[in-house]
């Protein structure tokens, strides 16, 4: 009879032990696809990604039998129709994430001067979120030829990344992370 009882509690043990161990991994497999999830780009920047590449396709298709980019500024974007209509909201350029968009020199997309041979686009206005996922977007190399750098602008502090630059491009999750803040602009160059 004791050799029984003992032979119950331990089929007992080797189950709770096996339910333990499902209940573990079960957790595991948890945490794991949260972490995946949380850490996944969103859709949205994607979206926002992809729609610098093409607003500068656009600006540098129009402007390519031109000496320069003389002119280019936002308004002049929107009235020689450079834009999408998807992109225009109550008057104002807005980007995938319904952020403003600037375009022409500088993070104020002031008026791009003559002989000026570069142009920005700026994301104004992101969250630290929105511009670490933006900063260290991975574009093809095919997109990125035309991209002369992309600068950071955090409490006034301006960060640039440029190809072989102190500061080289492509901007690494490090980078983005030590650069962006609460309410940041990405400025990007393009030639």
């Amino acid at each position: 009879m004791n050799e029984k009882l003992k032979e119950i509690i331990e089929i007992l043990k080797q189950r709770i032990n096996l339910k333990v161990a499902a209940g573990c991994a079960g957790l595991l497999f948890l945490i794991i696809g949260g972490i995946v999830w949380v850490s996944r780009p969103n859709p949205k920047i994607i979206l926002a990604a992809k729609e610098v590449m093409s607003v500068a396709e656009e600006i540098r298709k129009f402007y390519r039998n031109r000496p320069g980019y003389w002119g280019l500024n936002t308004e002049s974007v929107l009235k020689n129709n450079l834009l999408p209509a998807s992109f225009i909201q109550n008057g104002k350029t807005v980007n995938a994430l319904g952020k403003n968009i600037l375009i022409g020199q500088g993070a104020e997309g002031n008026l791009v001067m003559p002989g000026a041979r570069s142009f920005d686009i700026v994301f104004a206005d992101l969250d630290k979120k929105e511009c670490e996922q933006l900063a260290e977007f991975q574009f093809t190399e095919n997109q990125s030829l035309g991209l002369l750098s992309i600068t950071i602008i955090n409490n006034g502090q301006q960060t640039e990344f440029s190809w072989g630059g102190e500061n080289k491009l492509p901007i690494t999750a490090e980078n983005a992370r030590r650069y962006c803040g609460k309410q940041t602009s990405l400025l990007w160059t393009f030639e």
